[in-house]
Order: C-alpha cells, then sequence, then structure tokens
C-alpha cells in the first residue's frame, strides 16, 4: 500500500505540474501529462518494490534484472494502454482530471499487484 499510494501521489503530482503549472490544457496534452505520470510512477514503483514490498525474493542482477525490468513494464504498458483509453473516455465526458487519474489507478491497482506478484517478483527457478 505504501509503495502504490507513494507511486500514486507522484503520479498526481506530475500530472498537476504539467497541467496545471505548465498548461498542458489540449485533450492531447493533458492524456500526454497522464502517460508522463504513469511512466515515472512506474519506474519509482519498481524501484521500491524490488527493495521493499518483494525483499525476500532473491534480487535479480545483469541480463536478470533487465529481464524482470522488461516485464514489469510490459505489465505496467498493459496498464498504461487500459488507463490511457480511460482518461481520454473520461476526460471527452468532462471529468476533473484528477479525479481521472485516481479513477484510473484505481482500476488496475490490483491488476498490476496481481500480475508483479505472480509473474514479475518472483524467485528464479
Amino acid at each position: 500500500m505504501v509503495v502504490g499510494t507513494t507511486a500514486a501521489a507522484i503520479n498526481l503530482g506530475l500530472v498537476y505540474l504539467l497541467i496545471d503549472v505548465c498548461s498542458f490544457n489540449t485533450a492531447i496534452l493533458r492524456n500526454f501529462a497522464n502517460i508522463m505520470g504513469i511512466l515515472v510512477s512506474m519506474t519509482y514503483a519498481f524501484s521500491l518494490n524490488r527493495i521493499w514490498t518483494w525483499y525476500h525474493i532473491p534480487k535479480r542482477e545483469g541480463k536478470k534484472l533487465i529481464q524482470q525490468y522488461v516485464l514489469y513494464n510490459f505489465v505496467g504498458i498493459t496498464a498504461l494502454m487500459i488507463r490511457v483509453f480511460l482518461f481520454a473516455a473520461l476526460d471527452a465526458v468532462g471529468i476533473w482530471y484528477f479525479i481521472n487519474v485516481t479513477f484510473g489507478i484505481a482500476v488496475v491497482a490490483v491488476f498490476d499487484f496481481i500480475m508483479y506478484d505472480k509473474h514479475i517478483f518472483v524467485k528464479i527457478k
């Protein structure tokens, strides 16, 4: 929960910064801000999940670490696609971006955790 909550805060903070501070005020730019928030928070979450959430799993190094990161991002890209389409749909009907992003995070959070626990942060056989 801590990793997910702080990753969500990073995601929302970056989206806020890009939309409200940097004036990303078109539908395409708002969704670009959404994508950037997702990508930055995914990298943060991978690092912290590896160190803390799944601390009991032996740490992969070298090529195995790269493979783990690629698999992690494959799951993340799947979640990203869901969130991008969801964001566009909710943005089109006028849902405020902050609620929109929060709803998207909630939708994919369970999927992400299950995939990470069953396929990404597992003992190497």
